[in-house]
């Protein structure tokens, strides 16, 4: 779980990272676990790389929970709750 939790805090730091310093990086990024890869979707707006966020959450089989009421993503990882707005 612990290192589940740091690969995944990587894979963010790295997606960042690049789509900060490569103006024309592809529209998805690999994420690389000992099983294989997993392809996640990306997109650019105003010049900027985005990740999306549910692929790769998705990529780490968390729970994932949507309220459109409050515009709130809940993602359970491994019993780690995650909760972006």
């Amino acid at each position: 779980m612990r290192r589940q939790r740091h690969l995944l805090t990587i894979t963010i730091l790295v997606g960042i990272t690049m789509c900060a310093t490569v103006p024309t990086m592809a529209r998805t990024i690999d994420v690389i676990f000992e099983q294989g890869t997993i392809r996640v979707e990306g997109d650019r707006y105003n010049g900027v790389e985005y990740v999306n966020l549910r692929g790769l959450l998705d990529a780490f089989d968390a729970r994932i929970e949507w309220d459109s009421t409050a515009q709130r993503l809940r993602a359970d990882l491994d019993g780690r709750i995650w909760v972006f707005w």
